[in-house]
């Protein structure tokens, strides 16, 4: 009898330390939620900073695909913005952004300035000797020259568009950023008075207090011309503004 006991208690002591050091059995692995993606959109014609979709460089339409590449690129912006979303964006290594700013396009057109200059001229002169007929026919060819140099020079002085120059520009969330000679020039949004959007025929006129008005030429300026709408109009002005209408 004391033998049967003595084997019960080994069997029930080899079970317990059994499971007391049997490992524990692990649990199964939980998915964890991805991290909430950084949201985009265009708030009261306010543009939020923060890009919805990858930073990506959107290169100038009108040098790659031609005057048709820019208007799909220039619908496709009025829909983006009317849709409450921020076009993609890319890095500049060349620009210093001001805070909050971002680039939206890099792009080509023609660049001129509108404003008058004085310029002078020097009256002809000359003494004539001879027959009275001779001194005649100097006289007044000098007046005829005169006359011309007079004319040309008014010509000169007037207020008209200069500087027309092929340039590269940037479109920002802030401004035009055109490289004109050499140098980054700044055209502020905030610092416009008049904005004339001529989309159809691919043209836009800025005006500015105390500056000469910018015109851009050129198959991309239709893109260029949205974004100012909105940054200078709002959102309301890329639905309603005439001159936008010609892109559907």
């Amino acid at each position: 009898m004391e033998l049967l006991i003595g084997v019960g208690v080994i069997a029930l002591l080899v079970v317990g330390i059994g499971r007391w050091v049997r490992p524990a059995r692990p649990k199964p692995p939980v998915a964890s939620s991805p991290p909430p993606s950084a949201a985009s959109s265009v708030d009261g014609g306010a543009m939020l900073a923060t890009p919805a979709a990858p930073s990506t460089e959107v290169q100038s339409q009108g040098a790659g695909s031609g005057a048709g590449g820019s208007w799909a690129e220039a619908q496709r912006l009025r829909g983006l913005l009317l849709a409450r979303r921020v076009p993609p964006v890319f890095t500049s290594w060349q620009l210093v952004p001001e805070p909050g700013e971002v680039f939206f396009y890099e792009l080509g057109a023609d660049y001129e300035r509108f404003y008058g200059q004085e310029v002078g001229y020097r009256p002809a002169s000359g003494f004539y000797f001879g027959s009275p007929a001779f001194i005649l026919a100097g006289l007044a060819v000098s007046g005829i020259t005169n006359v011309q140099r007079r004319r040309d020079a008014a010509a000169q002085s007037a207020t008209q568009w200069r500087e027309l120059e092929a340039i590269r520009f940037v479109v920002t969330n802030h401004r035009l950023l055109c490289l004109v000679g050499g140098q980054w020039v700044s055209f502020h949004y905030g610092a416009m008075t008049a904005v004339y959007p001529e989309v159809a025929s691919g043209a836009l006129i800025c005006e500015f207090t105390g500056v000469p008005p910018l015109r851009l030429q050129g198959p991309d300026v239709a893109i260029a011309a949205v974004m100012t709408v909105f940054a200078t109009h709002g959102l309301q002005a890329v639905a309603e503004h005439p001159s936008l209408q010609v892109l559907g």
